[in-house]
């Protein structure tokens, strides 16, 4: 293993150090059309787990270095100075490659020689984002089926009460109702706009119904709701035992006509 460490020390980390991570301020973007553009790496030496040094650039046997703030829980480039590699060597050390959308972590000069320089990580992602953006394809491309009134209520009361008592905001805006029914790829649709208002609508029919309430943009579950779904409940309850009990008349309107068969078939002969 060692020869694959003076390898990534000496070959690799110079150009990972060249390629690192500096968006200023406003940090790395993640989650916006910036992000899809993103390459690049962040060196990071832990001391018995805790980050300590962050890697800014090589000079032959010597490393910048900007130290960790425990503070301010960041690496503040006022504390840069020059240290030895060989002191780094001594140090746990971590690479994360920024790569468009995705996040790859190296947890050493070993894994990343293996797994990074071989190209095996970036082949599973890349079957990866294949697989998942076939899937959101076909995920825009199909046809939302609406909830009906009384499943939506339910899967409503059902969120609300999980966070009773967590420390959430109670209500549940029309973004994150949408969420709920079809999870968060809905907003990659074509559609998303139509659905946005298509489901605001919906709510406020359940406003001016009373079994929901509007809190600025937040609709919360009365209990006017719950009463709706046990009368809807009861409803097929008096809906099942009807059909029963015509299938009841019916069989025993078969049972007693079989006697009758035989005196039927005699007046036919």
């Amino acid at each position: 293993m060692k020869c694959i460490e003076d390898l990534f020390y000496h070959r690799y980390l110079p150009k990972l150090v060249a390629r690192k991570c500096d968006y200023g301020v406003r940090g790395i973007p993640r989650d916006s059309r910036d992000a899809v553009n993103v390459n690049c790496f962040s060196i990071a030496v832990y001391n018995e787990g805790i980050p300590y040094l962050m890697l800014r650039e090589m000079r032959g046997e010597e490393v910048i270095v900007w130290e960790w703030d425990g503070d301010r829980h960041e690496f503040i480039s006022e504390t840069e100075k020059a240290v030895p590699l060989g002191y780094v060597r001594e140090f746990e050390i971590k690479i994360r490659h920024y790569y468009g959308l995705s996040d790859v972590l190296y947890t050493g000069p070993v894994d990343y020689v293996l797994d990074g320089v071989t190209g095996f990580t970036y082949i599973r992602l890349f079957f990866k984002r294949l697989f998942f953006g076939t899937s959101n394809l076909i995920f825009r491309m199909r046809k939302l089926s609406p909830k009906t009134r009384i499943k939506l209520l339910k899967m409503m009361l059902k969120e609300q009460q999980k966070r009773t008592g967590l420390w959430q905001k109670e209500g549940l805006s029309v973004g994150e109702v949408l969420t709920l029914i079809y999870t968060s790829k809905w907003a990659i649709r074509l559609d998303a706009d139509e659905q946005m208002v298509s489901m605001r609508l919906h709510l406020e029919s359940f406003v001016d119904s009373g079994d929901l309430s509007k809190n600025d943009a937040e609709y919360v579950v009365t209990g006017r709701a719950i009463a709706t779904i046990e009368n809807h409940h009861n409803d097929k309850r008096r809906e099942r035992r009807k059909f029963i009990l015509a299938g009841l008349m019916l069989l025993a309107a078969i049972v007693a006509a079989v006697p009758a068969v035989p005196k039927i078939i005699e007046l036919w002969k």
